[in-house]
Parts: C-alpha cells; structure tokens; sequence
C-alpha cells in the first residue's frame, strides 16, 4: 500500500512540474482578459480594479477564505449621439 502512495505522489509531482501554478496576478489577468468589459473584481477578500490597463489590487484580510472571482462592475458603453 505503501509503495502505490509513492507512486501516486510522484505522478503528481511530475505533473505539477511540468505546469508551473499560476500567480494570483497571473489569474486575475486572464479573468480580466475573459472579461472585457469588467472593471472591478472580487474573491470575497480582495478587490481589483483594472484602469488605463493597469491592475491594482487590495490586500485580503489575514483570516479571509477567497471564493471563485465575480466581477463586481462593468464599464458602460458609450452614449449615443442622437445628433441634437
């Protein structure tokens, strides 16, 4: 039994060697990237804000659980010129 564990947790360990982890910078880009036309963003600890193409983030609370992101505003279209 002993051996089998091993085994699995070499498996895994090559496996995570191959792709290293993402950043939380790095998954709060793509999130952003996904979301074009979100400007602010929460785990429930943080809160980022993406302006003039840069990212800024607050810093999560010391005992602070982070869920899955949700963007929490988006930015409005332009208004139309109705010509008046």
């Amino acid at each position: 039994m002993l051996a089998s564990a091993a085994v699995s947790g070499r498996a895994v360990a090559d496996e995570s060697e191959k792709t290293p982890p993402q950043t939380v910078g790095q998954i709060v880009e793509k999130f952003f990237d996904e979301n074009k036309t979100c400007i602010d963003l929460t785990d429930g600890c943080s809160v980022c804000t993406r302006q003039w193409g840069e990212v800024t983030c607050s810093t999560p609370a010391i005992a602070c659980i982070s869920h899955e992101l949700q963007c929490t505003r988006e930015e409005r279209p332009p208004a139309k010129d109705d010509g008046r």
